[in-house]
C-alpha cells in the first residue's frame, strides 16, 4: 500500500510540477526529462567515440585496425601530449562564451557534429591498404581532431547540470534520474559492438 501511495504522490507531482519548478528548486519535470531523453543521444555518441579514442589495449585500434601495441603506446603518447595545449584552448572558449543559450549549449550541438563526422570518417577509413605508418599517422591526426572536439562535445554535457541549478541538493537529484535513462544507450550500444567490430574486419 506504502508503494501505491508513493505512486500516487508522484503522478500528482509530476502533474503539479511538469512545467514550472517545486518551491525552492530552478528546473521543472519537463526540463529534466528533456535533459534526461536528450542524454541518451549524447551518451550514445560519447560510448561510440570512446572506443576510437587512443589507448593503450584499445580493441578496435589494436585487433581490428591492425596496429602493434609498440606503435599504439608510441600514438597514445603522442594523442595525450597534443591534449595539454587542446585543453587550454577550450577552457578559453567557455571562459569567453557570451550566449543567449548559455555557456555550455551552444558546443553541445556545435561540437557533437564535427564528433560524430570524425567517427564516421574513423570507422570507414581504408585502413587494409595502408602500411603500418600510414595507419599510425590516420589514427593519431583523428585522435588529434577528438582530443578536441570529442573532450569539448562530453565536458560540455557533463558542465550544463552546474548551470541550470544553483541548487546542489537538486543537482544531485536531476543527475540521478538523468544517470539512470542516459545510460540506457551505452548498455544498447554494448551489445552492437563486437558484431559492428567483426563486420568492420572483414
Amino acid at each position: 500500500m506504502n508503494l501505491v501511495n508513493k505512486a500516487a504522490a508522484l503522478l500528482r507531482d509530476l502533474r503539479a510540477y511538469w512545467n514550472v519548478p517545486p518551491k525552492g528548486r530552478y528546473m521543472s519535470f519537463k526540463e529534466i526529462a528533456s535533459l534526461s531523453v536528450g542524454g541518451i543521444g549524447v551518451k550514445f555518441i560519447v560510448y561510440c567515440i570512446g572506443q576510437m579514442v587512443i589507448a593503450v589495449g584499445n580493441t578496435l585500434i589494436g585487433n581490428t585496425i591492425g596496429i602493434e601495441p609498440g606503435a599504439l603506446y608510441v600514438i597514445y603518447i603522442l594523442s595525450i601530449l597534443s591534449g595539454f595545449p587542446l585543453t587550454a584552448v577550450r577552457a578559453k572558449m567557455i571562459d569567453n562564451t557570451r550566449s543567449m543559450k548559455g555557456k555550455y549549449r551552444p558546443y553541445i550541438l556545435t561540437m557533437g557534429i564535427p564528433t560524430v563526422l570524425l567517427g564516421a570518417g574513423f570507422i570507414w577509413m581504408p585502413y587494409e591498404g595502408m602500411n603500418m605508418l600510414t595507419k599510425c599517422a590516420v589514427v593519431l591526426a583523428f585522435n588529434i581532431g577528438f582530443q578536441f572536439f570529442y573532450s569539448f562535445y562530453t565536458d560540455a554535457y557533463d558542465s550544463l547540470i552546474n548551470v541550470l541549478s544553483p541548487n546542489s541538493i537538486e543537482r544531485s537529484d536531476v543527475l540521478s534520474v538523468k544517470s539512470v535513462v542516459e545510460n540506457i544507450s551505452p548498455s544498447i550500444a554494448g551489445i552492437f559492438l563486437p558484431i559492428c567490430l567483426c563486420a568492420i574486419k572483414k
